[in-house]
C-alpha cells in the first residue's frame, strides 16, 4: 500500500514540474531585436570623426503571429462536469446482485498541444462513484489525475472530433455505505475517450467529453473475499480557453 501512496504523490509531482516548466517555456518574447547594420559601410576620410555602428531595427513575430502561423493552440485550460455511471464487478460472484448508480464528477482541464492533431491533457477531478453491490448503496468520493492523449481529426479552430485513451489513478477522500476494509484508498483505470469540441468565442470552446473507464486495479472487495474493480461510463460538458 505505501508503494501505491509514493507512485500517486510522484505522479502529482511530475505534472506540477510539467505544468511549470511547459508555462515558463512559453513565456513573452521581446517583438523587436537589434541588430548590426548590414549595407555598406562608408569608407573614412582622413580628419573625418568616427560615428558608432549604426544598428536597424528588426520585426520580430508577435505572438499572435506565431499562434496564426501554428493554426493550433498550445496550451488550453477549461472547467467541464457531468455525470458518472457506475458500476461494480466482483470476482466470483454473479453480476445479478449489483446494480449500477449515477453520481457526478467535476474537473479542471489542462491541455497541451504538440501539433494540430495531437495533445496530452491532464486533468485534476473530484469524481463520485455510486454502486450497489448487495443491500446498501455505497458512494465514494475521489480526488483524480486523469491523462489522455488525444488525437484530433479536424482543424482545432473549428468544429473538431478527438479520440483519445489515457490512464487514471484516483484517490479515495470519503465514502458511505461500506466499511474500510472493503474500499482500497488508491486505484488506477484505463480510459477511452471521445468528444466534440468547437468555438464560441475569441479562444473559447464548448466541448462535450465522453468516456470509458475499466479498472486494473483492485477498487475493494466483498465479505466473501473477491476483488472488485470499476467499469464506468462518464458524460461531461464544459469550456476552455485558449491560453497561448
Amino acid at each position: 500500500m505505501k508503494n501505491k501512496y509514493m507512485r500517486f504523490f510522484i505522479l502529482l509531482s511530475f505534472i506540477i514540474l510539467f505544468n511549470s516548466t511547459f508555462l515558463i517555456a512559453q513565456g513573452p518574447k521581446s517583438s523587436l531585436e537589434l541588430e548590426p547594420f548590414k549595407g555598406k559601410k562608408k569608407e573614412m576620410q582622413p580628419g573625418e570623426r568616427t560615428e558608432p555602428e549604426e544598428f536597424s531595427v528588426k520585426n520580430t513575430r508577435t505572438d499572435i503571429e506565431r499562434k496564426e502561423q501554428r493554426n493550433f493552440p498550445q496550451y488550453s485550460i477549461g472547467l467541464k462536469g457531468g455525470l458518472v455511471y457506475s458500476k461494480i464487478s466482483i470476482q466470483n460472484e454473479p453480476p445479478e446482485g449489483n446494480k449500477a448508480g449515477i453520481h457526478t464528477s467535476f474537473m479542471l482541464a489542462n491541455e497541451f498541444f504538440f501539433s494540430k492533431s495531437l495533445s496530452l491533457e491532464i486533468d485534476l477531478g473530484y469524481h463520485k462513484s455510486k454502486f450497489k453491490p448487495g443491500n446498501n448503496w455505497v458512494i465514494i468520493s475521489y480526488i483524480t489525475v486523469p491523462m489522455i492523449v488525444k488525437y484530433y481529426l479536424f482543424d482545432p479552430k473549428s468544429f473538431n472530433v478527438w479520440l483519445g485513451t489515457g490512464f487514471e489513478p484516483r484517490y479515495r477522500v470519503d465514502y458511505s455505505g461500506a466499511q474500510d476494509s472493503e474500499v482500497e484508498k488508491l486505484t488506477e483505470s484505463l480510459i477511452l475517450t471521445a468528444g466534440v469540441k468547437f468555438p464560441i468565442g475569441d479562444n473559447l470552446r464548448f466541448m462535450v467529453d465522453s468516456r470509458f473507464l475499466l479498472g486494473i486495479s483492485r477498487a475493494g472487495g466483498s465479505t466473501q473475499g473477491g476483488d472488485a474493480k470499476y467499469r464506468e461510463f462518464m458524460i461531461l460538458a464544459g469550456i476552455s480557453y485558449d491560453i497561448f
